[in-house]
């Protein structure tokens, strides 16, 4: 029988990994507005496939800014609600959460060290 205590812990801990996905959600969303600002710099954290999309966005004309402003507001929201999935006690948020964010450096790891 758990007690209050560890389940207080346990939605701690829930919480606080959930928080992780509110994060790069997040920092995905302060980069594409420093991008499209004209800046130099941004976040590590975010997602790379803001970051592609907010590159093509400065460089091309309305209607693809309006196809990759879209494309910045899916990838945030569906880490948000993998975050809120995750703070339900969804292991499966989570493990896609990682996967997802695994898969999405790839392209970077590779164009850093090829």
């Amino acid at each position: 029988m758990t007690t209050a205590a560890a389940q207080g812990q346990t939605l701690a801990a829930l919480h606080k990994g959930a928080n992780w996905l509110f994060l790069i959600a997040g920092l995905s969303l302060v980069n594409t507005v420093i991008m499209v600002s004209g800046s130099n710099w941004m976040f590590l954290g975010g997602l790379g496939i803001t970051t592609i999309a907010s590159a093509i966005a400065v460089k091309s004309g309305t209607g693809v800014q309006l196809v990759a402003l879209l494309i910045n507001l899916w990838a945030a929201g569906l880490y948000i609600a993998l975050g809120l999935f995750a703070r339900k006690g969804h292991k499966w948020a989570f493990i896609t959460g990682m996967i997802f964010y695994a898969v999405d450096a790839i392209p970077f790891c590779s164009y850093s060290y090829g």
